[in-house]
């Protein structure tokens, strides 16, 4: 049989290099697994957040049909602009004075309402400030 015959120097290098190896290997195998259970929470978290926009997405138009249900149920409204329609003339102070006051403060989203016919005076209503 053959001898090998190695250095002290050259056997503490085998020695650590030796007792590195299952350290390296088990480094890398919990990399590995980290990394794809990271990967996956990552991914859950974001699903989450992107399923919460979707429903605020969903509610929106939703919350525009009511309002715009309320506004058109409000008889106030209806009977100005049913007046226009029909060639009456109406002031568009007594409507914007009830839009402003009435409708506009139910919905903080809402700065300005207009009402625009090509028959008669057309108004724009704010917020104020």
């Amino acid at each position: 049989m053959k001898k090998f015959n190695f250095s002290v120097s050259q056997k503490a290098l085998i020695g650590i290099i030796i007792g590195l190896l299952p350290i390296i290997i088990t480094f890398f195998f919990v990399y590995y697994k980290n990394r794809t259970f990271l990967k996956n929470r990552i991914l859950d978290t974001v699903t989450v957040i992107a399923e919460a926009f979707e429903g605020q997405v969903y509610q929106f138009p939703e919350m525009t049909k009511r309002r715009v249900q309320d506004f058109t149920s409000d008889s106030l409204i209806r009977g100005r602009i049913h007046s226009g329609i029909h060639g009456k003339k109406i002031t568009v102070d007594t409507l914007s004075r009830h839009l402003v006051r009435n409708k506009l403060v139910l919905d903080k989203t809402i700065k300005t309402s207009s009402v625009l016919s090509t028959g008669w005076t057309c108004g724009s209503f704010h917020k104020q400030q």
